[in-house]
């Protein structure tokens, strides 16, 4: 239940970024569904011409669609890695004033070490919940 509450916080306040990143991934979708139909006109309309040029334009669409889209999902991974590192540094400053005014008879019972050790180690499984569940959401 806690979980769903902070991915929805943090879903609310990066709807911007998330807004550009699902319209990048439709229009990679576009792209990657363009491919084909460009092949079928290829085989259907160029091959039978017998001509150098047509298939020299062919090849230089067809290389910059392909270009585009891994422009794309380098701009997609970037703005999902971006989402994920401000998600993760406002969590572990959060827990940081936490653990820094915590009473004295917390540090008696427990370690530092472990303490800072469950901060990254829990704020890890949400940047992989995150990295996992955003790109998997467009991409089924």
């Amino acid at each position: 239940m806690i979980k769903n509450r902070i991915i929805a916080h943090y879903a609310k306040e990066n709807i911007a970024q998330e807004m550009s990143c699902a319209l990048l991934y439709l229009i990679f979708i576009a792209c990657s569904l363009s491919g084909p139909v460009l092949m079928e006109y290829f085989i259907d309309n160029v091959i039978p011409l017998h001509e150098i040029k047509p298939i020299v334009y062919f090849a230089i669409v067809f290389l910059c669609i392909y270009i585009l889209m891994a422009i794309i999902a380098l701009l997609i991974k970037r703005t999902i890695i971006t989402i994920e590192n401000r998600i993760i540094t406002d969590i572990r400053s959060q827990m940081y004033e936490n653990l820094v005014f915590q009473p004295l008879h917390f540090y008696q019972e427990h370690s530092l070490g472990a303490a800072m050790e469950r901060i990254v180690g829990d704020t890890e499984v949400i940047r992989s919940l995150w990295g996992f569940l955003f790109p998997n959401a467009f991409s089924s």
